[in-house]
């Protein structure tokens, strides 16, 4: 049997159809395709489609569609088993390997996160709970109920480990009235627009690895914050970032973790995203934070609007779109489909709940009384 016709008969049980009209049925370019995916999995998946070798007719309602199929989740291809053995056999997000990910991604030019990310150029999550309908709206939604699940009051210092862009420092520093706000980031060029943003506030920042955080060197705090960086940890190192936690937080304070979590434990990447886009990154599952956890904080509250990252995924997807003229004169059109596949590969991931994202309130000693859980 031909490589065509076997990828043709699991397209088919996955009920898409090549050169059909259905949203979630796709287009072939190159006869090679049938090849390489077969052979190569996700990774090769991913790579046909940002050299222009396949198409869909609406590439989020595609993976939607297909993510949860028997088809889908057996499609591993020698890449991924060659990333499962080396997560197994090293630790791929080690202290001389902190950095890679800030230079690949987050360091690959301030102005495609301009384009992208809107007026409040937070790249998490955004937050739709309370009725949200722009992603202005659910971007500062987003902060101003993590301040309250914080049960931030003025005065107080605050740690953001992994603080991005900095939009969190502004609107604890702002709205949240907190006395200062301490960065940590292994992107310098997130840090100067964190920078930038926080201008004559009290911000202070540093690129540092989360595991050389120190209170000798700062004091600990009354709040810890992390959005969006935990995806980075590994699961081989969440103990030390939980310990790091810890260890900067006051007794009596509260740590609040913003990710992105898989339904299931594993200790490897997907294949194309792991490679290209965030290069070592690991989804963390609900039981490795539970465990991590364990020997630090108690859990005080868990918080899952995974649904929300659909709607900021394809807010982010329109905003490309619109600047496509723009990016593509500063860098090309294979550049373009390698930020569309992603985004809309992952817009389909959430909008079929194969990953959420999750917010979990921690405290040291258990708070007194009882935590009062915001929504």
């Amino acid at each position: 049997m031909s490589f065509e016709s076997r990828a043709l008969g699991v397209l088919e049980r996955m009920n898409v159809k090549v050169g059909g009209d259905r949203p979630q049925d796709i287009h072939v370019h190159h006869p090679a395709v049938y090849r390489k995916v077969l052979m190569g999995g996700t990774l090769a998946l991913g790579d046909a489609y940002v050299n222009g070798e396949w198409s869909a007719n609406q590439l989020d309602v595609f993976f939607a569609h297909i993510i949860n199929t028997p088809e889908a989740r057996s499609m591993q291809g020698v890449n991924t088993w060659r990333i499962r053995l080396a997560s197994r056999l090293m630790n791929i997000q080690s202290r001389a390997r902190a950095f890679m990910v800030g230079e690949h991604h987050y360091d690959v030019g301030n102005d495609i996160y301009e384009c992208m990310l809107g007026d409040i150029r937070a790249y998490t999550c955004g937050y739709r709970g309370r009725g949200a309908k722009t992603l202005k709206q659910m971007q500062f939604d987003k902060h101003q109920l993590i301040c309250e699940k914080l049960h931030l009051t003025e005065g107080q210092r605050i740690l953001d480990i992994g603080c991005g862009n900095g939009e969190f420092m502004y609107h604890a520093l702002v709205h949240g009235h907190a006395r200062q706000v301490v960065g940590v980031s292994v992107s310098r060029e997130q840090t100067k627009l964190a920078m930038q943003r926080n201008k004559g506030l009290s911000a202070r920042f540093r690129i540092l690895d989360y595991r050389l955080l120190n209170p000798v060197e700062c004091g600990q705090f009354d709040r810890v914050v992390s959005i969006g960086m935990a995806e980075h940890v590994g699961c081989k190192n969440f103990g030390e970032y939980m310990a790091a936690a810890h260890r900067m937080l006051r007794p009596d304070g509260l740590f609040l973790l913003h990710t992105i979590t898989s339904n299931t434990t594993q200790d490897y990447g997907d294949g194309w995203l792991s490679r290209r886009i965030f290069p070592g990154g690991v989804l963390p599952s609900v039981a490795t934070i539970a465990k991590s956890a364990e020997p630090y904080f108690v859990i005080e509250d868990v918080h899952n609007f995974g649904a929300d990252y659909d709607w900021t995924l394809m807010f982010w997807y329109r905003n490309l779109l619109d600047n496509r003229r723009d990016i593509e004169k500063r860098y090309d059109e294979r550049f373009f489909r390698m930020w569309e596949y992603y985004l809309l590969q992952c817009a389909g991931l959430f909008r079929s709940r194969h990953i959420q994202l999750q917010q979990f309130v921690l405290s040291p000693n258990g708070v007194s009384g009882g935590y009062t859980s915001v929504r």
